[in-house]
C-alpha cells in the first residue's frame, strides 16, 4: 500500500522490511529538495504488533483511516478512524501555503470521464512530471500546488486525444478551477 497525501510532499507506505513493531507497519517519508527523506515508523496508535497495511489521511491531516485484524474488532478486517487533531502527521505550513487546482474532466457531451490520467508538470524544471492523479467516477481531479510557481498538466485517456494545458501560474489564491474537455 502506498498513499501520497494531497499536500504532495508526504508519502505513507506499508512495509515489513524496516524497523517494525510487528509484521507490516505504516511508514512516512517527506519530499525534500534532494528527494525523499528516510522513512520513519509512524508508531502507535496506527502501528501495533499486528499487520497494518492500509492507511489514508484526510487532506487536513487530522484524521487517519486504517484497517486491521485487531482484538475487540468485529471479526476479519475492520476499518479504524484515528484522531490526529492534536498531533498532526502533516506539517500545517505545507497545508496552509498550498493552492488547490481542481476540476472535472468531461467529454464533448459534457459527461464526466472517469479513469483519466493527469500528469502535473513543473514548468521551471523542464516540464518534469511531479505528480500524477486519476479522475474519480465523477471525472474529478485535484492537485496541491506551491504558490508562485508555474505548472502545466497533461490529460490522457484511451480513446481520447491527449490534452495539454497552457501555463498555470499559482499565485496567492487558495483555489484554481479548471474543467477540461476531452475530444475523441
Amino acid at each position: 500500500m502506498v498513499f501520497v497525501h494531497p499536500d504532495g510532499h508526504t508519502l505513507f507506505f506499508s512495509s515489513n522490511g524496516h524497523n517494525t513493531m510487528g509484521g507490516y507497519d505504516i511508514f512516512q517519508a517527506n519530499w525534500q529538495d534532494t528527494g525523499w527523506s528516510k522513512p520513519i515508523n509512524i508508531g502507535y496508535p496506527v502501528n501495533t504488533v499486528n499487520d497494518e497495511v492500509n492507511f489514508s489521511l484526510t487532506p487536513d491531516g487530522k484524521t487517519a483511516y486504517t484497517s486491521g485484524f485487531k482484538p475487540g474488532g468485529f471479526g476479519g478486517l475492520d476499518i479504524y478512524e484515528i484522531d490526529f487533531s492534536n498531533n498532526p502527521l502533516i506539517d500545517e505550513k505545507l497545508l496552509r501555503d498550498k493552492v488547490v487546482l481542481k476540476g472535472v474532466v468531461k467529454d464533448e457531451t459534457q459527461q464526466p470521464v472517469a479513469g483519466c490520467t493527469l500528469e502535473l508538470m513543473d514548468k521551471a524544471n523542464d516540464n518534469k512530471v511531479i505528480n500524477t492523479v486519476t479522475t474519480n467516477n465523477k471525472g474529478e481531479y485535484q492537485f496541491n500546488l506551491d504558490p508562485y510557481k508555474t505548472y502545466r498538466y497533461q490529460v490522457k485517456k484511451s480513446g481520447f486525444i491527449t490534452v495539454e494545458s497552457t501555463d498555470i501560474v499559482a499565485g496567492t489564491e487558495k483555489e484554481i478551477s479548471k474543467d477540461i474537455i476531452l475530444k475523441k
